[in-house]
């Protein structure tokens, strides 16, 4: 038990707590430090922002087939296309490769995409600021409010959403955290300006990075509650029932 909590500890805590701190640090030390470690095209946070939504990807797969997943009606579904998303999430902040094998974008990227990478995200809103509105919506709702009470999204959604996919309640301080990013960038801008010395202060980039390591805690959160021979007998209406 202790070594199936001990993921989902990390997960928990290492975002909110840890992470500030190493961004204050390093911003504390100057434009290079924090260019290497934060704000960097191929800096240390984006590196591991690739290797935790890696993890996540495999921790869904893993909540995907397991066993008790099939007494939860559709919840293989809405998992595979989860993968699929967390998927096109990991391609695109990786450029799909781009950097990491040295090719060149093909001639649609070059003329197309802003920044002549191989992604979709610096070509349209659509592919970029749209599915993050979408992203910090669904996490204030279905990673704040919900488990701290709020019944009707899932009684609106119980005939097409398992209850079992709905975040559990450890999941609240990661998910404020990252709502309130955006919050965070407007202080900061107002009080040091556009740029640290020449080193942008790149928040989209911080809170993709917050993420990456919800998405994380939510496959780790999900998988313990499919193992607990509990909640894996009770039926679509008694979680509904528990939860309301």
């Amino acid at each position: 038990m202790a070594s199936h909590r001990l993921p989902e500890t990390l997960a928990r805590w290492v975002p909110p707590v840890l992470v500030p701190v190493i961004i204050l640090l390093a911003w504390q030390a100057g434009p290079d430090a924090f260019a290497r470690w934060v704000s960097a095209q191929d800096s240390i946070m984006e590196n591991a922002l690739g290797i935790v939504l890696a993890i996540a990807i495999v921790s869904t797969l893993c909540a995907l087939v397991h066993a008790n997943a099939r007494l939860h009606r559709h919840l293989r579904v809405w998992l595979a296309i989860w993968c699929l998303g967390l998927l096109y999430f990991l391609g695109e902040d990786m450029n799909w490769g781009q950097y990491m094998f040295g090719w060149r974008p093909g001639d649609f990227f070059l003329e197309h995409n802003k920044e002549a990478e191989t992604n979709l995200h610096n070509m349209s809103s659509w592919f970029n600021q749209k599915p993050r509105l979408a992203v910090q919506v669904w996490l204030l709702v279905a990673g704040v409010l919900v488990p701290l009470g709020w019944a009707w999204p899932r009684r609106v959604t119980a005939k097409f959403v398992p209850q079992v996919l709905w975040p559990g309640q450890r999941t609240v301080l990661l998910a404020g955290v990252t709502t309130i990013i955006p919050v965070l960038e407007w202080i900061a801008l107002a009080i040091l300006g556009p740029g640290l010395g020449g080193a942008p202060i790149r928040f989209s980039e911080i809170q993709e990075f917050f993420f990456a390591w919800f998405f994380l805690l939510f496959a780790i959160d999900l998988s313990g509650r499919l193992r607990d021979s509990k909640t894996a007998r009770l039926s679509e209406d008694n979680l509904l029932r528990a939860h309301s």
